[in-house]
């Protein structure tokens, strides 16, 4: 992370976002930086301490309730991920995220040293003008010294590195998959499940509303019956840390359970309303920046315990249980 015509693009990009940021922090204080990118990429500490260079007065910590939090992200991005993509918000004292900036680059090196000047320049506007540790006071520009392994110096042959104009805006994506639904009939029952999603920028969270059938051939005492699920669900999902592919769901779905008789003397039809609350986790793993594989499991806890019985003879088919299990998995397209 030594090169000086990063360090100025990195200035200019984060001088529009210092005019909406929250106030400065205070010389002393404990802030929070978490950091987040793909093998290799300049480590944890190698980021850290390209900002302390530039901001020696302020301590950044693992953790610590109510710290200013700056979190930082950078990605593969682009066709074939061959580019960089890093982004930057500020968490305040309450947990509200503001001023999401974005950064794209031909080499993740060139982006982590842009996002580290973004982020000391955030915590210490000051340090715009300040020397790096390992670089003296009265160096003379148009010389280029040994540099230590923080140090920012001048180079006639600037990163390249933009604002990104993709990616800024909320993203619109759709997917196609099977669902697995385990105890909520006789034996198991699956089908297909298609949903869109809309995430914010930085994808934070993202909500997804969806909807599949679910056909269970079951066996009954006496005689057979079929189920068929017709449900709609909306779930949001949270990732564990930044930029984690592993996430936490929750949302609720709602349509219809229908029983069929067969092979019976008197087969007839029943519907029930099916409205259950879901609770899962969901792993992501994108092949680039547009398609992806979505992994799901989890409980479906039903608030509503229909029971499907025959009547000639009598006997329970089945009786919605209070637990429920689901497994998914589906092919992600996103289109914005």
């Amino acid at each position: 992370m030594r090169r000086a015509g990063g360090a100025l693009l990195a200035m200019a990009l984060a001088a529009p976002w210092l005019t909406t940021s929250s106030p400065t922090v205070a010389a002393g204080e404990e802030v929070v930086v978490e950091y987040d990118a793909y093998e290799g990429c300049p480590g944890r500490a190698e980021f850290l301490a390209a900002i302390a260079a530039r901001a020696p007065d302020v301590h950044v910590v693992t953790a610590k309730e109510g710290a200013r939090t700056f979190r930082v992200r950078i990605v593969h991005f682009g066709s074939g991920g061959k580019k960089s993509r890093g982004t930057v918000d500020s968490v305040d004292g309450s947990g509200k995220a503001t001023n999401v900036r974005s950064l794209v680059g031909e080499r993740c090196e060139d982006v982590a040293q842009a996002l580290s000047i973004v982020v000391a320049l955030a915590i210490a506007p000051g340090s715009a003008g300040k020397e790096t540790a390992g670089s003296s006071a009265n160096a003379n520009p148009s010389t280029t010294s040994a540099p230590s392994s923080t140090s920012i110096v001048p180079d006639i042959d600037p990163p390249k590195v933009a604002p990104s104009t993709e990616g800024e805006g909320w993203h619109l994506a759709a997917s196609v998959g099977d669902r697995l639904r385990l105890f909520a009939t006789p034996h198991p029952a699956n089908g297909i499940e298609v949903a869109i999603e809309l995430a914010p920028p930085g994808e934070r969270a993202r909500l997804r509303l969806g909807y599949g059938d679910a056909i269970d051939p079951a066996f009954g005492g006496g005689g057979d019956a079929h189920f068929h699920f017709s449900v709609g669900r909306l779930d949001a999902c949270v990732p564990v840390t930044v930029g984690s592919w592993l996430a936490g769901c929750a949302g609720v779905e709602a349509g219809r359970l229908r029983g069929e008789g067969v092979e019976i003397a008197h087969p007839s039809v029943a519907n029930a309303t099916w409205l259950a609350l879901d609770l899962g986790a969901a792993l992501r793993v994108p092949f680039g920046s547009v398609v992806g594989l979505d992994l799901e499991g989890g409980a479906a806890i039903p608030l509503l315990h229909p029971r499907f019985v025959f009547d000639t003879p009598h006997a329970v088919i089945h009786e919605t249980p209070k637990f429920t299990a689901f497994f998914a998995i589906s092919l992600r397209v996103r289109f914005l």
